[in-house]
């Protein structure tokens, strides 16, 4: 989870009170107290507007009700700068000026800074996806052009005194070195000039010393550049929201023709009653709108009013869920009728099935890994060899790396061991976990991946971990020859258990070690730990059907 580390007071006086620990936790916060007193915030990654002191303060004061319902912030429709070019591999920019009341401080800007780093490193993926640019909009002369530039171009990088080349920047900077890899496979690179020449950002690598944040700033001018449009746009209204808490308005910028901030309002129309059905107890109409108004939303008519930073709240149930924090958790808690219970809790045998099979690896030397769910499909098809159809892949991925649910555990066995190859061998690892099948549904099905990786890792060494597991699970396998475009011809096998296939075993072919850049042979084995429950327990398939979610 995205960390935010503030000063209370500095986060009393944005709020305008104080408050207590326990009202943090009350936005679904979690709150740790540093040896010099900080707080460390941690928040959802969902709430990409808390990233920031001053979008943190935003929504406490709505909690608290120093301030209800909708943040109020200035938009100023006169287009103050034209800004035009797009980049191949960074298209998409987008930009704002935001003049504050007073001239800010060197607190504020480490607080601008730091909010500017934390969505960029979390929303915009180390800035892969997204980059943001801090500048004094008056050092800054209109218009500004978006165009791609050479290695040899010359400007002055952020925190030095002297003229480099870009290419110089990325080899010889902290920041080129940090972030140069995102750009530096292209023949030209991106830049920001202003109508004078002067070249006042590198996105996504660094600003230019010229336009730097300095005390006594009066006009703040944030550029946002990416790969992806919805990410780019929702950045800037973030930032741009974020710096309005200090006070001051905001300023539209013409980029590529479109104007910058939007800072509009969208409707989501909810049914309120919802809310009662979905927490159990009687909520009122009236209760339901504090509710909003806690959580910084509006309401007009039957429709909730959101704000454009507010990316979390996509459909009604999830301004349910925010009527449902502002109303409070705690008060839910307290109304809330309870059935008397019927039974003493237990682990569920299946669970307690799971966890016997993993003391069994780890008896037999095996390392457990856990890994996310979501997966790059590039590996599950082209490094394996595998025919495209048959995955359950998302329509609108927020990354490459997880664009598709994992449908089988020996890929992800194998990017381990690729991560881990400087490690010292023979190195043995598993992981039980979910994947999902294709049938006539998608299904979720828990699976046990096991690989070893050394020197003489072999078919036959495979095999005797395999028995091991069924011996102990009393259970007699047997083997019919498999082919698979994974396996090595002739050293591979279906694992069948009273005539039904559980699993399957192999080496791995030389030319799926190449693309996953493994340098040793590698053995593995995946069980269908579904399967052996219902074989072991002789619940006709029940812990099967238990799995049957999608």
């Amino acid at each position: 989870m995205p960390t935010i580390t503030v000063d209370p007071k500095r986060l009393f006086e944005l709020v305008g009170r104080r408050f207590d620990a326990e009202d943090l936790m009350n936005l679904g916060l979690d709150v740790e107290v540093t040896e010099e007193g900080l707080r460390k915030i941690e928040y959802n990654r969902n709430r990409p507007d808390m990233s920031g002191i001053t979008g943190i303060a935003r929504a406490v004061k709505g909690f608290l009700e120093v301030e209800l319902g909708l943040p109020k912030y200035e938009v100023v429709d006169t287009v103050i700068c034209t800004l035009n070019g797009r980049v191949r591999g960074r298209e998409y920019i987008a930009a704002a000026v935001v003049e504050f009341n007073d001239p800010i401080n060197e607190a504020i800007i480490e607080e601008l800074i730091e909010a500017q780093e934390l969505l960029c490193s979390t929303y915009g993926r180390r800035r892969e996806l997204v980059a943001i640019g801090l500048h004094d909009f008056d050092k800054i002369k209109c218009p500004i052009k978006y165009v791609e530039a050479s290695p040899d171009t010359t400007m002055v990088p952020l925190n030095h005194t002297e003229e480099k080349t870009l290419k110089r920047i990325l080899e010889n900077t902290e920041q080129g070195l940090m972030y140069g890899n995102i750009v530096k496979e292209a023949k030209s690179y991106p830049i920001l000039v202003d109508d004078e020449g002067k070249v006042i950002a590198f996105p996504p690598v660094i600003n230019s010393e010229i336009t730097r944040l300095k005390p006594g700033v009066k006009r703040l001018f944030i550029d946002v550049t990416g790969t992806r449009d919805d990410l780019v746009r929702l950045s800037l209204e973030i930032m741009v929201a974020n710096a309005l808490e200090y006070g001051g308005k905001a300023y539209r910028i013409k980029a590529n023709g479109e104007l910058f901030p939007k800072l509009d309002v969208r409707e989501v129309i909810v049914d309120p009653n919802e809310a009662s059905r979905i927490s159990g107890i009687p909520i009122s109409l009236d209760e339901f709108v504090m509710g909003l108004k806690r959580s910084r939303l509006g309401r007009n008519g039957s429709a909730a009013l959101v704000p454009s930073y507010r990316a979390d709240v996509m459909g009604p149930i999830d301004v349910i869920e925010n009527a449902l924090i502002g109303y409070g958790i705690n008060n839910i808690a307290a109304h809330a009728e309870r059935p008397p219970s019927v039974d003493v809790g237990r682990k569920h045998s299946f669970t307690s099935f799971s966890e016997y099979i993993r003391e069994i690896l780890v008896g037999l030397g095996f390392v457990e890994i856990i890994s996310p769910t979501l997966v790059k499909s590039e590996r599950y098809i082209d490094y394996m060899n595998m025919p495209a159809g048959g995955y359950v892949k998302l329509a609108n991925p927020i990354s490459k790396e997880h664009d598709m649910v994992r449908a089988q555990l020996i890929p992800v066995l194998l990017k381990v061991l690729r991560e881990n190859r400087k490690t010292e061998y023979p190195q043995k690892i598993f992981e039980l976990g979910e994947v999902v099948k294709v049938g006539t549904k998608p299904t979720f099905r828990r699976f046990l991946g096991f690989a070893v990786a050394h020197s003489k890792a072999s078919f036959s060494e495979i095999k005797g971990y395999t028995e091991a597991l069924m011996r102990l699970l009393n259970l007699e396998p047997e083997y019919e020859s498999l082919e698979k475009p994974y396996y090595l011809p002739g050293r591979a096998a279906r694992i069948v258990v009273d005539g039904e296939t559980v699993g399957e075993l192999g080496e791995i072919h030389p030319n799926v070690l190449r693309k996953f850049e493994i340098f040793m042979p590698v053995a593995v084995a995946e069980v269908n730990v579904s399967k052996l429950y219902s074989l072991v327990i002789g619940d006709g398939g029940g812990a099967q059907e238990d799995q049957d979610r999608v």
